[in-house]
Formats: C-alpha cells, structure tokens, sequence
C-alpha cells in the first residue's frame, strides 16, 4: 500500500479543498492556473515552504490565527495577497 505524504501546507492549517484554492483563484489577478487550479495549488505550496524555512510564515498559537504571504500573488488591482 502507497504512503501518502501530506505537503506541509496541508499539514499547517486545514483546507476545504478544493473551495479554498478556488477563493484564492478568485481574489488574485487572473493567471493562466490550468484545469481545476492545479498550478496555483503548486505555487502555493512550494512557497509555502519557502516562506515558512526563512520564517516568513507568522504565527499567534494564543489567538489561533497566522498569515503569510504568497510570493507575488497580487489582486487585481496589484495590492498584494496575504492568506490567514
């Protein structure tokens, strides 16, 4: 039987899959992210450990919340995008 390895991002907070890629989709610029967002959920996930290896991935553990920002992911009107 295949052991599935769950991405650190996964493993960070929980993620109604697929709606929470779908909001993000929705607020960033439009982006050419392929069928069902795939390349957007790639982006993520790979900067998420980027961010979260250079401390950039802030956490408050006493009022349950932490944010970081994905790369250059911006909205449409180029202010960046902040995921909490």
């Amino acid at each position: 039987m295949p052991i599935r390895v769950q991405p650190p991002l996964f493993n960070f907070g929980f993620h109604r899959y697929p709606e929470w890629l779908n909001e993000v989709g929705e607020i960033a610029k439009p982006e050419p992210w392929c069928e069902n967002r795939k390349v957007l959920e790639l982006y993520l996930r790979v900067n998420f450990e980027i961010a979260k290896a250079q401390s950039k991935v802030y956490e408050n553990r006493e009022r349950n919340v932490a944010f970081w920002r994905p790369g250059h992911l911006v909205n449409i009107t180029s202010d960046p995008l902040w995921l909490v």
